[in-house]
């Protein structure tokens, strides 16, 4: 992503634009035991998946999405994420995608990412309501992204926060 170019960012102001630093909370809810605490001190953040879709399997173009894209893209990297971005792919190649993002050996990683910016519904399946995310050919449910990442799919995510943020 090319900072110099303009995008939607750039009209926030300054300081919601990115997390300038961080800073360690000793009180929580729950006290100020480190056992309700992650552990913040792996050599890498972690991984950061995009998946932007800027229309859907109809043809149906998503206004805004490059700015989507370029405001996680920004985020992300500034918070020290190995950014990898998933633009229009077709359901099969999102699948072949994140599975090969989950085998990956994440041991060294503090956390995990993943990020949709893409049309969306809720469907019908065997009686049961699910998420789906449209792809540009076919929607998939956002159950079968999210359980790719759970501790027994993706072990090295074992323990780890998950962080999924589905628009």
């Amino acid at each position: 992503m090319d900072d110099s170019e303009s995008d939607g960012c750039n009209s926030l102001p300054e300081e919601s634009r990115y997390c300038q630093e961080t800073t360690v909370c000793e009180e929580t809810c729950y006290g100020t035991d480190v056992e309700y605490s992650y552990r913040f001190s792996y050599p890498r953040r972690g991984v950061a998946v995009i998946i932007c879709n800027d229309r859907d399997h109809e043809g149906h173009r998503r206004e805004g999405s490059e700015i989507d894209l370029k405001c996680y893209y920004n985020a992300f990297s500034h918070l020290g994420f190995d950014v990898l971005v998933l633009y229009n792919e077709k359901r099969a190649q999102l699948l072949e995608s994140l599975k090969r993002v989950s085998n990956e050996d994440h041991s060294d990683c503090d956390c995990f990412v993943l990020a949709v910016s893409s049309h969306g519904d809720k469907n019908q399946y065997n009686g049961v309501q699910e998420d789906v995310i449209f792809t540009i050919d076919h929607p998939v449910k956002s159950k079968e992204i999210m359980t790719m990442f759970a501790d027994k799919s993706c072990p090295s995510l074992a323990g780890k926060p998950k962080l999924f943020f589905i628009q």
